[in-house]
């Protein structure tokens, strides 16, 4: 059988569109080919069931499913520690398989990729793709720069651990793992003065504020802050996405300190909560995630109040609207290293793509709206991640230099 033809049906089964005449004919298949050639097999289809996971809400189904899946896993763990390749390993690969492609066609299902993966992923996508030209694209990185209002800059990246410095009317230090701190405990500092720490494309970075608030900012993004918060309000403005952990802030005298956050033509006001911003300046609309808590989003025209695990997004307009059915903890996935596919369209894909591995994607043609999901390491290169969307077959790439085109796939 033609490789093309075993990836169409695979991509069938694990989509769950394989009639019973695909299902034999895979099946007969199998039957032909030598041990080593099936331990290849298994493995590919192993990192196929990796790439797709169950969208429709039958969990009893899923549950069994990837409960065998992991015995398998755990008995070839098992069997590559003794070093056997013995006949019972390749029976129980073939009888899962079997399991999986008798029950697939009830399975509705989106791209997961694993944290990491034991498999070559390029080895999922066949070689006529045009990726194969397409040079070596690391993910981004922690780097960041630092600015105060007279204009000075530091690389943040390149301060020593632990080592306090002072700028801009305060104390800040890079801990061990990378994240920039101010100095909590500084008397008499300097006040009003800007702070501002962007990102560039490519770069990701950790901060926590003058009152112990942490903040991530995704790729190509900024905060702009105070040296010092007052005790009256902590006021900070951010283009781009960024994720905070705001702690409560009570003095007897004045009571609490709101916290707010101003991102294009949107206000947030909390007391201490955890929540993300996206905010980027092309974008066609702010998102705020409240992951803990509750804040008070506001615009020219509407105020609303937000619950924890809600979701909303203002349009140019200021008008807002809630994200139904929205899944928080995916707005959050990149503070976590993952991106997270779902509830964006192909659009918002690339455009995350282009700000973590500093390329640009042409979009040509009718492109499908839907079917990725999911989520994706952002700690592989970018020809593994093409070759994960690819698997898809919802969309095929074509590198021209240094312009990677992107075309509705089979």
């Amino acid at each position: 059988m033609e490789q093309s033809e075993i990836n169409r049906l695979l991509n069938k089964i694990a989509g769950g569109q394989a009639t019973i005449e695909d299902q034999n004919k895979i099946s007969q298949w199998l039957k032909t080919l030598d041990d080593q050639s099936l331990e290849e097999f298994m493995d590919r289809y192993e990192e196929i069931l990796k790439v797709y996971k169950s969208k429709r809400k039958d969990n009893n189904l899923q549950t069994l499913i990837e409960n065998r899946i992991s015995d398998y896993e755990r008995s070839r763990k098992l069997i590559n520690r003794r070093k056997s390749n013995s006949l019972l390993s390749i029976v129980g690969k073939v009888a899962i398989f079997i399991f999986i492609l008798v029950l697939g066609y009830r399975i509705s299902v989106f791209l997961q990729v694993a944290e990491s993966s034991p498999e070559p992923i390029n080895a999922l996508a066949s070689k006529n793709n045009g990726l194969e030209s397409l040079k070596t694209i690391s993910p981004g990185d922690k780097r960041a720069v630092i600015i105060s209002e007279s204009g000075a800059e530091i690389a943040l990246n390149s301060l020593q651990i632990g080592q306090w410095i002072d700028f801009g009317g305060a104390r800040i230090r890079k801990s061990g793992d990378g994240t920039i701190e101010y100095d909590q405990t500084a008397k008499n500092p300097l006040q009003n003065i800007q702070h501002t720490i962007k990102t560039p494309i490519g770069g990701e970075f950790n901060v926590v504020l003058s009152d112990g608030t942490r903040v991530w900012l995704n790729s190509a993004s900024s905060i702009s802050f105070p040296n010092w918060f007052d005790r009256k309000s902590r006021d900070v403005s951010i283009n781009g996405e960024v994720y905070f952990e705001v702690t409560k802030q009570v003095y007897k005298s004045e009571g609490k300190v709101p916290f707010t956050v101003y991102s294009k033509n949107q206000r947030i006001e909390v007391l201490g909560t955890q929540f993300s911003v996206s905010a980027y300046a092309d974008a066609e609309e702010v998102a705020t995630a409240l992951v803990e808590g509750s804040v008070k989003v506001s615009t020219d025209k509407e105020i609303k109040l937000l619950e924890a695990g809600e979701k909303v997004a203002v349009n140019k307009e200021g008008n807002i609207r809630t994200v139904v059915g929205a899944d928080v903890e995916k707005s959050i996935a990149w503070t976590q290293g993952y991106f997270y596919f779902d509830e964006k369209n192909v659009s918002e894909i690339f455009q995350e793509l282009e700000r973590w591995y500093d390329v640009e994607f042409k979009l040509e043609g009718n492109l499908p709206d839907e079917g990725f999901g999911g989520r994706v390491s952002r700690t592989k290169n970018l020809r593994e991640v093409l070759h994960l969307l690819e698997i898809t077959e919802l969309v095929k790439f074509e590198v021209d230099e240094d312009l990677i085109i992107v075309r509705k796939g089979l």
